[in-house]
């Protein structure tokens, strides 16, 4: 049994405390993870406790979580595989984050609708932002949703219209910063994961923001190869 505990809450601030918080549900202990990071994510943390189970196969670890940040908040002991998990690796994979305020993070659970709980953001390596988790060295792709641009500056007035099928796949060769906003300079190269063609393409170049103006990804990375 999960339950929150707080010793500075009293009286009906606790009950309505714990009235808003998790309900008391079952979930299934399979791996479940993200395979492409939702519109809201802001990055991922690294969990021991989730490593263990995704390493060992044992039983899901338990990890403190708060209902508010702050240390007076209630906490909960709760399984790892009740949260959002985004994989990043074979095999792998790390909570999702949503937000971040200084000393917490703020983590999803699964199912519908949305859930939060806070996490002190004090264990290393700690909130890892998804800029930083795309570059060169990787089996990019782009998501269905990119509308095809392709700009010759970044935040730029002139693009170009990406006509190309699959056959193309983005390798990131340039990353910058704007604002809040992160850039990604690509090349577009024939795809590994497909028979080399006969003609060798021209080489496109250009810049796509990481996210669009709904916040969804432009682009993301195979996590197990082809």
């Amino acid at each position: 049994m999960h339950f929150w505990k707080n010793v500075h809450l009293s009286g009906r601030t606790a009950s309505l405390s714990l009235a808003l918080l998790l309900p008391m549900v079952a979930v299934a202990t399979s791996y479940a993870p993200e395979h492409f990071p939702p519109p809201a994510a802001e990055g991922v943390v690294k969990l021991p406790a989730l490593d263990r189970w995704l390493q060992e196969g044992a039983s899901p670890g338990r990890v403190t979580v708060y209902a508010a940040p702050q240390q007076s908040a209630a906490t909960q002991q709760l399984a790892v595989d009740k949260l959002q998990y985004l994989e990043t690796g074979y095999e792998t994979a790390d909570a999702l984050v949503y937000q971040q305020q200084p000393g917490w993070l703020r983590l999803a659970l699964q199912g519908q609708p949305i859930r939060w709980v806070w996490l002190p953001d004090a264990q290393p390596p700690g909130f890892k932002p998804m800029a930083a988790m795309v570059g060169p060295d990787q089996l990019n792709y782009f998501a269905p949703g990119w509308d095809r641009r392709l700009w010759s500056v970044p935040d730029g007035q002139q693009y170009a219209l990406f006509k190309g099928d699959d056959s193309l796949v983005p390798s990131i060769i340039g990353k910058r910063q704007l604002g809040r906003r992160w850039w990604l300079q690509v090349r577009l190269v024939p795809d590994p994961c497909q028979e080399k063609p006969a003609v060798p393409p021209a080489m496109l170049e250009g810049w796509l923001p990481l996210r669009d103006s709904k916040g969804r990804y432009n682009i993301w990375y195979h996590t197990r190869g082809c």
